[in-house]
């Protein structure tokens, strides 16, 4: 009985401690003043989301378990889930933890440990810890080996996580340059990591949906998902998966359905209920789509062209016609469709039957030429497809700029565009890197989206356009991006010539000399001798600049070639001249 009694006074304190009322001010406990983690510890503790023991103490130094762990993490993302259920068969309901794992679990914070087990009383090792933090700011491993004189001791599986956040200033080692990775993480080390991790990447506030997109088990980059209104037809918002397959909405309070594609696979989820202040986990498995075909006219035979051919069974897929009116879609096999479009430029007017109940099995279908119900006049075959006019919005992209914060691991990228067609303001557009970070409106642009990421630059490989003007169906543009290392240019001289002009106090110079195999014109080079003098180019030459200076002979010693080209790095040489 004893032993029993005790347990259950050492799980009270455990609970208390982590949840419960705090015991004293933060300045009260009695070994928190000057301890390393102090200003973290405190700070956790105003905001309480953390507490100390009923003896005054805080114990930063005791190790944490992986239930405790969790509990910490839920508490400063402040997430919640009501719904949230921890499907593992060593977390009981009645367990004080049972709240925190459910939610964690849900959000993919933390998993399981592969056997339907959580193991909430193992304790949470330092490296474990790192890669929850990782797998938080969605770090890709970072192959650079850290330095610490242990990393021989730091798990496969672990030391990529390890390299990217010491890259990234979340994690440091001790004082003797060693990580210690299979060491239990106490409880003033959890705080400053997970401080700093949110610092890096703050908690999301308000509501919305977030999740994964699989198939066949591994996650998939770059799908496109598309929310709709609960049965809507009609996109909200669309977005791209990121590097771990992972996408977020912000939305309002209320049900939705979710699509999700990717060349010939797709998926749904639907009846996603979002309440107030609260993310809801909504993960979509994609299968392999059949390919359907076909072409869209009205009733009298006049190709559709340019108007979006909505299909519709448990959830929406939407494709758009081409100028012709052939159209091309993947779509869930072994069902039945309702197909319905948009009179061109009458989108006010509201959506069209065009035919119920098209079945589609298991293999590719040409669905033939489709007439929808009403006829367009001769003169507008389409274009309107999701649009209250008869132009269409089209998004012309710039150059993007990209490249390093000054040497940190932060990367900025910045992507100028054109839309036309429309009358646009930048709360109609957004624009997403292929790893799923949102550009901002740089104001006092026409439209110019920028924003930093600390995903590698080999590794942004795309940005997402979309425009959503009202009454018009939501246009989206594709941009390729590319970090290469500014091209060196390289200057070859020839041999410089100087002589007197007739006897006179003029004397002349002409300097000939090559640029590397890189595209250079007369107009982004500059030759200057030591005199100050500046030679114009010898039309008709390579690249040979001469000039006239009244400097004698002997005060002309050298001549500096600058070479100025968009994309490279500037370079100036310097030739002698005898």
């Amino acid at each position: 009985m004893r032993s029993k009694l005790l347990a259950l006074t050492l799980t009270m304190c455990l609970m208390l401690s982590l949840v419960g009322t705090a015991f004293a001010a933060p300045s009260d406990f009695t070994d928190v003043q000057g301890h390393w983690a102090q200003p973290q510890i405190e700070k956790w503790l105003d905001n309480g989301d953390v507490n100390g023991y009923p003896d005054g103490t805080f114990k930063p130094d005791q190790a944490v378990t992986r239930a405790e762990f969790a509990t910490l993490l839920v508490k400063g993302l402040g997430a919640e889930n009501p719904d949230a259920a921890a499907n593992f068969s060593d977390v009981k309901t009645t367990d004080w933890f049972y709240k925190e794992v459910s939610v964690a679990s849900a959000a993919k914070l933390m998993n399981g440990t592969g056997d339907s087990q959580f193991r909430p009383n193992d304790p949470m090792t330092r490296e474990m810890a790192v890669k929850l933090v990782a797998n938080y700011l969605q770090l890709t491993e970072d192959a650079a080996e850290v330095s610490f004189t242990d990393a021989a001791n730091i798990s496969d599986w672990a030391k990529g996580y390890v390299n990217a956040l010491v890259a990234n200033g979340t994690i440091t080692g001790y004082p003797d340059n060693t990580f210690k990775p299979a060491k239990t993480i106490t409880r003033a080390e959890t705080l400053v990591v997970l401080d700093r991790m949110m610092k890096v990447k703050p908690p999301t506030m308000g509501q919305g949906i977030n999740g994964t997109v699989d198939y066949n088990d591994q996650v998939v980059q770059g799908a496109t998902v598309r929310q709709f209104a609960k049965d809507g037809y009609q996109i909200q918002k669309e977005t791209t998966t990121a590097n771990d397959g992972g996408f977020e909405f912000i939305v309002d309070a209320g049900e939705y359905d979710l699509t999700a594609t990717k060349g010939e696979n797709l998926g749904y989820i639907t009846d996603v209920k979002v309440t107030k202040d609260q993310f809801t986990q909504a993960d979509i498995t994609m299968v392999k789509g059949v390919k359907v075909t076909g072409k869209l006219t009205d009733r009298n035979g006049r190709a559709l062209n340019g108007v979006d051919v909505v299909f519709t069974d448990e959830a929406t897929f939407i494709t758009r016609t081409d100028s012709s009116g052939n159209f091309s879609i993947y779509l869930l096999p072994d069902r039945s469709y309702l197909i319905r479009t948009y009179i061109p430029g009458k989108v006010s007017e509201g959506i069209k039957l065009v035919k119920e109940d098209v079945p589609i099995g298991n293999v590719d279908k040409n669905l033939g030429t489709l007439a929808a119900t009403f006829a367009i006049s001769s003169g507008g075959g389409g274009g309107g497809g999701g649009g209250g006019g008869s132009k269409a919005v089209v998004i012309t992209p710039g150059t993007p700029v990209m490249g390093p914060f000054l040497g940190s691991s932060i990367n900025l990228v910045s992507i100028p565009f054109e839309v036309s067609g429309a009358k646009v303001t930048a709360d109609m557009i957004t624009v997403v890197l292929n790893d799923g970070t949102e550009l901002t409106y740089e104001a006092g642009t026409d439209f110019t989206f920028s924003g930093a990421t600390t995903t590698a630059l080999d590794d942004l490989t795309s940005a997402t356009i979309t425009v959503t003007v009202p009454g018009k169906a939501p246009v989206k543009k594709v941009v390729k991006l590319g970090y290469e290392e500014p091209t060196l240019l390289t200057i070859t001289f020839g041999t410089p010539v100087k002589s007197g002009f007739i006897g006179s106090s003029i004397n002349l110079v002409s300097v000939p000399f090559t640029v590397s195999d890189v595209e250079v014109t007369a107009d982004m080079i500059t030759v200057v001798l030591n005199d100050g003098t500046e030679l114009t180019y010898e039309a008709g030459t390579g690249f040979t600049f001469s000039g006239a200076t009244t400097t004698s002979l002997s005060g002309i010693t050298s001549a500096t070639v600058t070479v100025t080209k968009s994309g490279s790095t500037p370079v100036a040489d310097t030739v002698l001249i005898p």
